[in-house]
């Protein structure tokens, strides 16, 4: 078997070239295993179906000799066999490495949490307009990087999301000057690479402040196609008891139902969960653009109620990955 390494980064492709280089070397003489590196991504959204069944058809190959490893997607279904495949996320077990027992009570300091590491079009286009429109009512976080922005990214791979799908021609100069000074920086200090280190435990370090906030803004890993991969962004309010709106794929939050939690349509409008992509986040700006402007007296309503919930949740993870104390 010759194993072919498939590298993406969210919605984001890395290498299309290589993997394409790589069948042609193999063309046909050996079985193919597609190493997906416990990444989750939607196969049919970035191509890489597309060019395996063009394999399979020139060199009259059966799909089903095709193998895929490593895949931490269940949603979603392709013709080939699968070994090893992830469609549980581990990152709920992982929640146990930052858990903390006694959650302190809420001081009601800001609105909305939102923490992003590696820098996406669409969680920059996010983090811009609640820093622009709401200013010191948000808790807002960016994990320090030296990468470039993606917008200034590599011109190879597959990126399925361009800029002018975001953000109009005559707003990209303010857009990017913005971003060029390095706005928004870490509530901690750490860095993207911190996440990967075993010393440096940034969900926690994170959690610590989940007290100052009411609700958290997710902005999740995979995004676009069929897709359902719950990463740290959506397990870490879920163990802090925290209520969530989430930036994700069309059918997040259903498929996260079907897990056995519990999500807030009893007190926001939760329909932007059958969309993707900008539609998606022009929906989820009108949920917070309402809990935003509403009187003070509103607001801690609808947290105590969202809170309820949250605590459901807390209460189901630690069942999840058979966590005594909650």
């Amino acid at each position: 078997m010759f194993t072919i390494p498939v590298r993406v980064c969210g919605d984001y492709w890395a290498n299309p070239e290589e993997v394409q280089a790589l069948l042609d070397s193999v063309a046909g003489q050996d079985s193919i295993v597609l190493d997906l590196q416990a990444e989750g991504p939607s196969l049919c959204t970035l191509g890489v179906t597309d060019m395996i069944d063009s394999y399979c058809q020139k060199y009259h190959i059966d799909p089903k000799t095709i193998f895929i490893t490593g895949w931490s997607n269940g949603a979603e279904s392709v013709n080939y066999s699968l070994t090893h495949p992830h469609f549980t996320s581990h990152f709920f077990a992982y929640s146990e490495n930052y858990w903390i027992k006694n959650l302190p009570l809420d001081t009601h300091q800001y609105v909305f949490g939102y923490f992003i590491g590696r820098r996406t079009i669409p969680r920059a286009v996010i983090m811009h307009y609640l820093y622009h429109t709401y200013g010191s009512k948000n808790l807002l976080s960016c994990l320090r990087t030296n990468m470039d922005h993606p917008w200034r990214g590599p011109g190879t791979g597959v990126n399925i999301e361009h800029i002018d799908k975001w953000i109009t021609q005559d707003q990209q100069q303010e857009f990017v000057e913005w971003w060029d000074t390095d706005p928004i920086d870490s509530l901690d200090g750490h860095y993207i690479w911190d996440q990967y280190h075993p010393g440096a435990n940034t969900n926690y370090d994170l959690a610590k402040r989940y007290h100052q906030f009411d609700i958290e803004l997710v902005a999740e890993s995979y995004t676009r196609g069929e897709t359902f991969f719950p990463t740290e962004k959506t397990v870490r309010p879920i163990m802090a008891a925290k209520p969530m709106i989430v930036f994700g794929p069309a059918r997040f939050l259903e498929r996260l139902r079907l897990l056995g939690f519990k999500t807030y349509s009893d007190v926001w409008d939760e329909s932007y969960d059958q969309l993707e992509g900008p539609a998606r986040w022009q929906a989820i700006r009108k949920i917070i653009d309402l809990i935003m402007q509403m009187d003070t007296e509103s607001r801690r309503s609808l947290i105590l109620e969202s809170k309820k919930i949250a605590q459901q949740n807390r209460q189901h993870l630690a069942k999840i990955i058979k966590l005594n104390d909650t």
